[in-house]
């Protein structure tokens, strides 16, 4: 049998629970797509009290979950650290930590690598391991590798698309219902479309870091983040009269700034996640992702 992957998790809410769960529960499935088992390791968590279920009647084994970082960075049977803890201070230090250890990492952390993305991949690079963040854009199309990968060959001069699911939804609910912002948002949130706390989805900010990190990858420039416009002031008779000027308002887009001048978009994707090395010198190691 193949040797095993060990994988650690930090962070066990909503996406990390479901993670756990898919690792625990489809081992032979996931060993056959593979080539070897995927064993999950350690989980690490702030709140050793918290009952956390897979389902109604399964829970994570106790001897897994651990309030201590170290405890998974330290364990030479864990290969990878996965990320699903969210925001931009404890995650970046989870990920650096992990790199500084000798441990590949995987992210949906758009946040993080909208800001501090070039700290992170310099860091993989200097310990020559692999970071994969393909689900932290639009995981579910996919886009990330196919850009970077498969679309290698082209020049690509501009990103536009709908990136924000929440924004969408309620755009579309006052185009085409005729509902106020108001209206739309909380009809968003009933039905699960938007969070209890939407800002990071309506003012643009979730929408930025995608975009920012597509950015990096299609034209191998860091993206500044612009002031977003105050949405809450946004009325169904203002949105009637732009969607007559403008059928792209709902969308996002980001044009390339000029000439690469010699510049690669795999300068910050393909040699720093791994996929396979680049024409830039780089410690990345060649295992896909």
């Amino acid at each position: 049998m193949p040797e095993s992957f060990g994988i650690a998790l930090v962070g066990c809410g909503v996406v990390g629970g479901g993670v756990a769960q898919v690792l625990l529960t489809r081992k032979e499935r996931l060993a056959q797509r593979a080539g070897r088992p995927l064993v999950l390791r350690r989980i690490v968590v702030r709140d050793l009290e918290r009952t956390r279920s897979l389902d109604s009647s399964a829970a994570i084994p106790k001897e897994l979950i651990s309030a201590d970082l170290n405890d998974a960075l330290a364990d030479p049977a864990v290969e990878v650290v996965v990320e699903l803890i969210g925001g931009t201070t404890t995650a970046k230090k989870v990920v650096l930590a992990a790199l500084a250890a000798g441990k590949h990492v995987v992210t949906a952390n758009k946040a993080l690598l909208a800001d501090a993305g070039g700290e992170v991949f310099e860091a993989a690079r200097r310990s020559g391991k692999t970071v994969c963040f393909e689900a932290a854009v639009a995981g579910g199309v996919p886009i990330i590798r196919a850009l970077a990968e498969s679309l290698a060959a082209n020049q690509v001069t501009a990103i536009q698309g709908i990136l924000n699911g929440t924004s969408n939804f309620i755009l579309t609910a006052m185009a085409e219902g005729g509902k106020t912002y108001a209206a739309a948002l909380a009809e968003a949130q009933k039905l699960g479309y938007a969070e209890a706390d939407p800002t990071l989805d309506v003012d643009g900010s979730d929408a930025a870091h995608k975009l920012a990190v597509l950015a990096q990858i299609a034209f191998g420039v860091a993206a500044r983040r612009m002031r977003s416009s105050d949405r809450e002031s946004i009325n169904s008779t203002r949105w009637t009269s732009a969607s007559r000027s403008n059928s792209a308002t709902r969308s996002s887009s980001w044009r390339r700034p000029g000439p690469m001048a010699g510049k690669s978009p795999c300068m910050w994707h393909r040699c720093c996640s791994g996929t396979r090395r680049c024409s830039l010198k780089c410690a990345a190691p060649t295992t896909p992702c």
